[in-house]
């Protein structure tokens, strides 16, 4: 089965260890849009990625 981009987010905030609340405020967007993006309810912008892909502690 292919993985949601949902999913995807998901596995990506697993392996930076990081919470929905520190990669909310990393990417400028409210915890509310953070939990709409993990929920498959709003499309994640692609730059969502780009973005958690270059993040450090």
């Amino acid at each position: 089965m292919k993985k949601t981009d949902n999913d995807k987010l998901r596995d990506l905030l697993s392996n930076l260890d990081i919470t929905n609340e520190t990669a909310a405020a990393f990417l400028g967007v409210s915890i509310r849009t953070m939990y709409r993006y993990l929920s498959g309810e709003v499309r994640i912008p692609k730059m969502v990625f780009l973005a958690l892909s270059i993040y450090k502690d």
